[in-house]
C-alpha cells in the first residue's frame, strides 16, 4: 500500500536571522514589508520587531502562509500553507508547524482531514486518493497504525489492524461479492492463520494463507486477490 505520505509534512518556520530589509513601512511597531535572503519575505503587523498579528509569509522554499494569529515571529492557530507545487495545508499551527486539526491536500487530489502533531499526520483522520481508495482510523507520523478502515474504489472494505502504512495484525476484508475473510494478515495480504467466508456465512475455507493465498485451497474457490492498490 502506497501511502502519498508525503502526506508527510516539512517542518515549516520563519527564521528570525532571515529577515534582513525593511523595504516598506515599518518593521518594528505597525505595518511593515520586510525581505531577506533566498526570497524569504513577510509582510504584515509588526510588534517589537516580530510578526505579530495579520500577515503573510513567503519562506525560500517559496511557501507561502498566511493568517492572523503570528506570534513573536511564529504562526500559531488557524491558517493556511501554499505551495509552489500546488499542495495546500488549512487548519491549525502550532509554532508554523501542522498541529491540530487540519486539511492537506496534493496537487494530485488525495487530501487528508484530520489531526497533526508537530507537522505529521497524527492522531484520528482519513485519507482519499483520487482512485477512490479511503483510509480512515488512528494515524501515527504520518502513517496509519492501529485500528483502520479501507474502503476500495471496487467496494472491497478493509477493517482491522495497521502498522506503518500496511494491513498488518489481525482484520477482515470484504469482496464486492460479499465473500469475507477473517485473520491474520502482514504485507497488505492475508498471511498466517485465517478462514474465508462464503456470503451466506458458511466457512469456505480454514487454514494458513501466504502473501494473500491459501495454502491448501480446495479444487474449486471463489476467492480473489486483494483489491489493486
Amino acid at each position: 500500500m502506497k501511502f502519498f505520505v508525503t502526506l508527510l509534512f516539512v517542518l515549516l518556520f520563519l527564521p528570525a536571522h532571515l529577515l534582513a530589509e525593511c523595504v516598506e513601512g515599518n518593521c518594528a511597531d505597525g505595518w511593515g514589508r520586510m525581505k531577506g535572503p533566498q526570497g524569504s519575505e513577510y509582510a504584515g503587523i509588526w510588534k517589537k520587531g516580530k510578526p505579530n498579528g495579520k500577515g503573510t509569509a513567503i519562506l525560500p522554499s517559496g511557501n507561502r502562509i498566511s493568517g492572523d494569529n503570528w506570534v513573536n515571529g511564529k504562526y500559531q492557530g488557524y491558517g493556511i500553507e501554499i505551495y509552489p507545487s500546488g499542495r495546500r495545508y488549512e487548519g491549525n499551527f502550532k509554532d508554523t508547524k501542522y498541529h491540530g486539526q487540519g486539511t492537506n491536500t496534493l496537487p494530485d487530489g488525495t487530501f487528508y482531514v484530520g489531526e497533526f502533531v508537530q507537522g505529521h499526520p497524527h492522531g484520528q483522520g482519513k485519507i482519499t486518493f483520487p482512485d477512490g481508495l479511503t483510509i480512515e482510523g488512528s494515524f501515527k507520523k504520518g502513517q496509519p497504525n492501529g485500528n483502520c478502515r479501507a474502503t476500495f474504489g471496487d467496494g472491497s472494505i478493509y477493517e482491522g489492524n495497521c502498522f506503518n502504512g500496511q494491513f498488518s495484525g489481525k482484520g477482515r476484508l470484504t469482496y464486492p461479492n460479499g465473500f469475507y475473510y477473517v485473520g491474520e494478515f502482514k504485507n497488505d495480504m492475508p498471511n498466517g492463520y485465517g478462514t474465508e467466508y462464503s456470503n451466506d456465512g458458511k466457512i469456505f475455507y480454514k487454514g494458513m494463507w501466504k502473501n494473500g493465498e491459501m495454502v491448501n485451497p480446495p479444487k474449486e474457490f471463489p476467492f480473489k486477490n486483494l483489491p489493486a492498490k
